[in-house]
């Protein structure tokens, strides 16, 4: 009897530790190897290169940033290393949203050829990015932002154009159609964040910054900030928020935007001539301002009373930052730049893209 249970025993261990791999993975979705189901490929010098143009974390360990020339970068290890998806399309592609680690939409837009027509570009997988669907009609126009509240429903935006001319977006069927809301022109409107698809704050250029209530957008409240461009524009559930733009301008609101004013320590006046922020950071009390050149983070914990420089080793500009915790960041841009911290934003490391310079030579010729 013994020597015929054997085989029985190192049968059932063989099986045990064939099936145990995938039984933890199941267990653990941080260590289930997402590349057995999206395929890496390796980007052309352009992708590898492209500026990068937003970040959005699903946790703390899953990430996607997106950029020009149709680039998908994602992580699994908190922005350690970074694996390129090729988009079906390239074009620039300016924002992203993941609801879960599979569950997303993209969305950009770009210039047709000759003809010189403007056109936008919605983008949905529900397999993590191993394929791809293009859900954008005719009618939109470039895209700049995009939100997703659950599988429905959804809120972009861009330029005004075709059948808007708010420039604001809203899809109730996760992105198969879209109604524009009206009110004012938006045709400068280049970022947004909301807390609903009728609520939140639209920013962009010639120093232009509104208010979404409703199916409206609500005509300007406040002075205007002249010409300068304003990039980027976060809200928290507390209702307060910050608004970063060129001149190195960063204001605070606690009332979901209605007004913005300096924070309670303004940054130093002297930025003004030399810096342009393009992204923020919040979470709870603390922000971090990113822009170009992209050589200092600043980074305040206690709402706007003070500031700390936090250097990236880094010279070209940065356009997006976002921290999926207090401690663990990540910050990229010009460049294929892709940055990592862990504490905070003290230090900075170069995961991808660190250390690229852009050359130019000229030659001159006598006739």
């Amino acid at each position: 009897m013994f020597g015929q249970g054997r085989p029985i025993r190192w049968l059932f261990i063989l099986t045990v530790s064939l099936f145990l791999p995938r039984m933890v993975a199941w267990a653990d979705p941080g260590l289930w190897d997402f590349d057995l189901q999206v395929r890496a490929e390796e980007p052309t010098p352009s992708q590898d290169d492209a500026t990068i143009r937003d970040i959005q974390f699903v946790g703390s360990r899953i990430g996607w940033a997106v950029g020009d020339r149709g680039t998908i970068w994602r992580t699994r290890d908190a922005g350690a290393s970074w694996n390129f998806i090729a988009a079906p399309m390239n074009c620039s592609l300016q924002s992203v949203c993941f609801l879960t680690d599979r569950v997303g939409w993209i969305v950009g837009g770009g210039t047709t050829p000759f003809t010189r027509t403007d056109y936008g570009v919605v983008l949905f997988t529900s397999d993590g990015g191993q394929t791809w669907e293009h859900r954008a009609p005719d009618t939109l126009p470039p895209l700049y932002h995009v939100q997703f509240f659950d599988l429905q429903s959804g809120i972009a935006v861009g330029s005004s154009g075709g059948d808007s001319t708010s420039g604001v977006f809203v899809t109730a069927d996760g992105g198969e159609t879209w109604k524009a809301h009206s009110g004012q022109s938006g045709r400068a409107w280049r970022a947004a964040d909301f807390h609903s698809t009728h609520a939140g704050v639209v920013s962009g250029r010639n120093g232009r910054v509104a208010n979404v209530g409703g199916k409206d957008v609500l005509a300007q409240q406040f002075g205007s900030f002249g010409l300068r461009s304003l990039n980027d524009v976060r809200l928290q559930k507390d209702r307060s928020g910050w608004l970063v733009g060129d001149g190195a301008l960063a204001l605070t609101t606690d009332n979901e935007g209605v007004v913005w004013k300096l924070p309670p320590n303004p940054l130093p006046a002297e930025l003004a001539d030399i810096t342009d922020f393009q992204a923020v950071a919040v979470n709870g009390a603390k922000a971090w301002i990113a822009g170009s050149p992209g050589s200092v983070i600043w980074h305040t914990q206690d709402r706007g009373q003070s500031w700390v420089k936090q250097p990236t080793g880094q010279t070209v500009p940065i356009h997006a930052i976002e921290f999926s915790s207090e401690t663990n960041g990540v910050a990229a841009g010009a460049l294929g730049l892709l940055l990592t911290t862990e504490d905070g934003g003290a230090t900075w490391n170069a995961a991808h893209g660190g250390e690229r310079r852009v050359a130019m030579m000229t030659i001159h010729t006598c006739s």
